[in-house]
């Protein structure tokens, strides 16, 4: 009976025959072809039209080891059946155990890798290794050794008749106990609704004017006082401590003492304009001191 393929079904990966896994390919290579020959009702086709799909589908590569392969009879070089086996024979004959078995006694989990993840790397890597009646033990003593988290591995180690199954779910339950104590321990986002009385900052500007002009006027007067130099006209009489000059004792006389009271008035706005004839006051004032200053 005749049967029509289905040609809108994706073909199968060309087989990689050079570098990496050359097993391992062909076996992935190998069932993509027999989904492929059910999806398609190609099963059900002669030996000749399901050889020659094959062939359509390994590749250029793949299909050059064909055209080197010898066949007895000659015949068979268009059989699925004869194919499948000498391919068969091409890609696993090359496998050599012992370095298949080194890179599977290397195999570790990774530092983010997920254990579904190595698991099935383990079990790839498995295949190739000739393991026979004693596989699931091997994958089983990997997983213990391999497997990342250290509490993991006590737990697995503390099974006296531990079987692949068991180390299985042992690492799935670990590994999703962790993931849920990490987002109950991750501190939650809230934001306050009001924020508290102590947070307020005091303002920078309260008092900064009246007391920078303090010291502005602190700074001045003791400027002058360190820039005038000391007048002595009268050996008997000391100098004034403020003014540096000579008067009577009493601090009225001080030319300094009314110069600062003067300044003081001028500098202070408010004060200023509730004093009438501030400005007469100021002149009178400067000259009278100006004229005991010269006394």
């Amino acid at each position: 009976m005749q049967s029509t393929t289905n040609t809108n079904l994706r073909l199968p990966d060309p087989l990689k025959v050079h570098g990496g896994d050359v097993a391992d390919n062909w076996k992935r290579f190998r069932e993509q072809w027999t989904n492929y020959e059910i999806a398609s009702d190609l099963a059900e086709a002669s030996e000749e039209q399901r050889g020659a799909v094959f062939l359509a589908c390994i590749g250029s590569d793949a299909f050059d080891v064909y055209r080197t392969m010898q066949f007895d009879p000659a015949a068979d070089r268009k059989k699925i059946d004869k194919l499948l086996e000498a391919f068969e024979t091409f890609c696993v004959g090359l496998v050599n155990p012992t370095y298949e078995r080194y890179m599977f006694n290397r195999r570790v989990q990774e530092n983010v890798e997920r254990f579904d993840v190595f698991l099935g790397e383990v079990r790839r890597l498995a295949r190739s290794c000739q393991f026979e009646g004693v596989e699931d033990s091997m994958i089983r003593d990997r997983i213990v050794v391999g497997v990342r988290d250290d509490a993991t591995r006590r737990k697995l180690l503390q099974v006296r008749d531990l079987t692949l199954k068991n180390a299985i779910d042992i690492c799935k339950a670990s590994e999703e106990a962790g993931r849920q104590l990490k987002a109950m321990a991750a501190p939650e986002d809230v934001q306050p609704l009001y924020s508290s009385p102590s947070s307020k900052q005091p303002s920078p500007r309260r008092g900064g004017r009246a007391a920078g002009n303090r010291a502005r006027r602190r700074g001045g007067q003791s400027a002058i006082r360190r820039d005038q130099p000391p007048i002595r006209r009268d050996n008997s009489v000391a100098p004034c401590r403020y003014c540096g000059r000579q008067h009577d004792a009493s601090k009225d006389a001080c030319p300094s003492s009314l110069r600062t009271a003067v300044f003081e008035v001028l500098q202070d706005e408010p004060l200023r304009r509730r004093l009438p004839n501030v400005d007469v006051i100021s002149r009178t004032t400067t000259s009278t001191a100006d004229r005991q200053g010269d006394i």
